[in-house]
C-alpha cells in the first residue's frame, strides 16, 4: 500500500534580532498574508538594548506565530538558566542551551553558543547521545548561533559570495568545531546558522555513509547595515515521513561533506612531506631489517630486551603482559603488551589476541570497581624503526565516559580526518587487515572508533590528547612532560596491583 505524502510545514528562520523583535513580527505578518507559516526560529543574539522584546515577554504585545529562539552571544540582558525549553510568553519559547526536540512533527537539534568559546563537551555529548534514540535519529533542522568551521571548503570560487571570500582571504571567517562535529554525526537536512550579517545558501553536501544531502543556510541580523535578508523560508516534510525517492534525490550541484576535506598543505609542509616520504621509501634501513626482523634486544617493550623497564610490569601472562605507562595521564594509566615483538594487534596470533582480550576484560572490571569506565586506544603506523604494539588503557569516571566519543570526533575533525563508528557486531579484525595502518579506540560501553591512516601527518599523541582533555588535564598530552621519580612509580605500581589483583587473569 502506498504511503500518503505527509503535509509540508512552512518554516521561517530569522537572524539575530538584538531585541528588535517587533521588526521581525512586522515582516512575518506581511508575508503571512499570502501564505501561512507554522513556526519561526530566531538565531543569534536575541536580546539587546533599545529594542522592544520586553513588550512581547511581558504580554503587552502578542506573538502571532509559534516562535523558538536561541539566546546567542553578546546579550547583556535576558539571562536564562541552562536546561530545557522555557516558555517566556505565549508563542515565545527559549529552546535551551543544547538538545533535540520534536516541534510540530519536525525533529530540531540546536546548540546555543553563549560566547565565542566552544561549548562544554557535555553540551555536545547531550545532543549526540540523544540522537542515538530512535525518536530523535532523523534531524530535520540543526539550529546554531554561530557558523560551523570548515563549511566553505570544497566550493569553487564562483560559489562563494565576495563578502564571505574576503573573510576567508583574511582568515577571519569564524567557525565552531562543535557545530561541525555535531553536523557530521547527526546529518540534518538543514543546517541553519546566525552570527554573520550574510544571507547565503550553500550548495548541498552529501553526508558521510548516507544518501541524503544537507543544506547550509545562514541569515543576517535584523536591521543590518548591508540590508541583507534576515528571514529564510522553507517548506519541510519531516524526514521520518518522506519517501525514499524524495529524501535521496540526487542534487546536481552537491559537494562532498566539507568538514572532512583536508586543507591544502603549505609549500613548506608539502616539501617536508616529500623529503620524509623519500627518506622512508629510499630502501631498507641501515641494518636492512624489516618490521618482522626487529631484534628484541633493541626494543623497549620486548620482555627479553635489556632495555625494557621491568619495574613498571604489573602482571605477566603466557603471551602478553600489563605495565604502567611511562609518564601516564593518570597513575592508573597502563598498557597491554604482547611479550613477543608484534607491530599491531592485528599482527598478533589468535592466541595472543585472545589473551590480550582477557586482560582488557579484567581491566574493565577492575576500573568499574572504582566507578570508572575504560578507554583503550592503539595507533599502528609503519615506521623505519618498527614499533612494538601496545594497547593503552586509561580509567575515566563513569560520568565522563559518555562524552568520550564526542570529544574524539571533535578532535579528529580539528585534525582534518574522520573516525568511523564500527557496528556493534563488527570487530577491528573484520574491518581492517594486518597491512592497514590505523588508529583504533574502544570504550568500555562497547563503542569502537576507527581511522585508517593514509599519510604521514597523523598526530602522534592524538589518543593521549583526547583522553587528557576529557579528564581536564590537557597539559598531560605528552608523556615526556609527565615524568615522575622511581619511588613514585613504585608507589603507583603497588597501588594498581592492589586494585587489579582480584581481577588478574593469572
Amino acid at each position: 500500500q502506498e504511503i500518503m505524502a505527509a503535509p509540508a510545514l512552512r518554516v521561517l528562520v530569522c537572524g539575530a534580532t538584538h531585541g528588535h523583535f517587533g521588526k521581525v513580527i512586522q515582516k512575518v505578518t506581511a508575508i503571512s498574508k499570502s501564505q501561512q507559516f507554522n513556526m519561526l526560529f530566531c538565531l543569534g543574539s536575541f536580546f539587546g538594548e533599545g529594542g522592544d522584546i520586553q513588550e512581547y515577554i511581558s504580554g503587552r504585545k502578542s506573538v502571532p506565530i509559534p516562535t523558538f529562539f536561541l539566546k546567542g552571544p553578546c546579550d547583556d540582558e535576558g539571562a536564562l538558566p541552562d536546561g530545557g525549553m522555557i516558555e517566556m510568553a505565549p508563542n515565545l519559547t527559549y529552546l535551551g542551551t543544547s538538545g533535540i526536540e520534536n516541534i510540530q512533527g519536525l525533529t530540531v537539534a540546536f546548540l546555543d553558543h553563549q560566547s565565542d568559546q566552544e561549548p562544554d563537551i557535555s553540551e555536545i555529548g547531550f545532543i549526540l547521545d540523544k540522537h542515538t534514540k530512535p525518536d530523535f535519529s532523523k534531524i530535520d533542522l540543526f539550529l546554531t548561533s554561530r557558523w560551523p568551521i570548515g563549511i566553505m571548503q570544497g566550493l569553487n570560487d564562483e560559489a562563494i559570495p565576495p563578502s564571505i571570500a574576503a573573510l576567508i582571504s583574511a582568515s577571519q571567517l569564524p567557525g565552531s568545531l562543535a557545530i561541525s562535529t555535531i553536523a557530521t554525526r547527526i546529518q540534518p537536512r538543514y543546517l541553519c546558522s546566525g552570527g554573520l550579517d550574510v544571507y547565503y545558501g550553500r550548495p548541498p553536501y552529501i553526508n558521510q555513509n548516507s544518501q541524503h544531502h544537507t543544506r547550509f543556510q545562514t541569515v543576517a541580523s535584523v536591521g543590518n547595515a548591508a540590508n541583507e535578508k534576515f528571514l529564510f523560508a522553507a517548506s519541510l516534510t519531516p524526514m521520518k515521513q518522506m519517501k525514499a525517492a524524495e529524501l535521496f534525490a540526487v542534487q546536481p550541484n552537491a559537494t562532498q561533506i566539507p568538514f572532512l576535506i583536508s586543507q591544502k598543505p603549505t609549500t613548506a609542509t608539502a616539501h617536508h612531506r616529500r623529503e620524509r616520504d623519500e627518506h622512508h621509501h629510499s630502501g631498507p634501513n641501515k641494518r636492512g631489517r624489516s618490521e618482522a626482523q626487529q631484534e628484541p634486544q633493541q626494543c623497549w617493550f620486548c620482555l627479553a630486551s635489556p632495555r625494557a623497564d621491568k619495574s613498571l610490569v604489573v602482571s605477566v601472562g603466557n603471551l602478553s603482559y600489563i605495565a604502567l605507562a611511562k609518564g601516564g595521564i593518570v597513575p592508573e594509566h597502563v598498557m597491554v603488551i604482547p611479550i613477543e615483538h608484534r607491530t599491531s594487534f592485528l599482527s598478533c596470533s589468535p592466541e595472543e589476541q585472545t589473551e590480550i582480550s582477557k586482560y582488557k576484560k579484567a581491566l574493565i572490571e577492575a576500573f568499574a570497581s572504582k566507578g570508572c569506565g575504560t578507554i583503550f586506544f592503539e595507533r599502528y603506523f609503519k615506521s623505519r624503526t618498527p614499533q612494538h604494539m601496545f594497547l593503552q588503557a586509561v580509567p575515566v569516571p563513569d560520568n565522563q565516559l559518555s562524552h568520550a566519543r564526542a570529544l574524539f570526533e571533535a578532535e579528529a575533525i580539528a585534525c582534518n580526518f574522520s573516525l568511523e563508528v564500527l557496528p556493534p557486531d563488527t570487530s577491528l579484525g573484520q574491518r581492517a587487515t594486518e597491512s592497514d595502518q590505523y588508529f583504533h579506540v574502544e570504550l568500555s560501553d562497547g563503542t569502537e572508533l576507527l581511522h585508517f591512516i593514509t599519510n604521514n601527518n597523523h598526530p602522534l599523541q592524538f589518543g593521549r590528547r583526547v583522553v587528557a582533555k576529557l579528564l581536564g588535564v590537557p597539559e598531560r598530552e605528552d608523556w615526556k612532560a609527565c615524568s615522575v621519580t622511581q619511588s613514585e612509580e613504585a608507589k603507583f605500581r603497588a597501588e594498581f596491583r592492589k586494585v587489579f589483583q582480584p581481577f588478574d587473569i593469572m
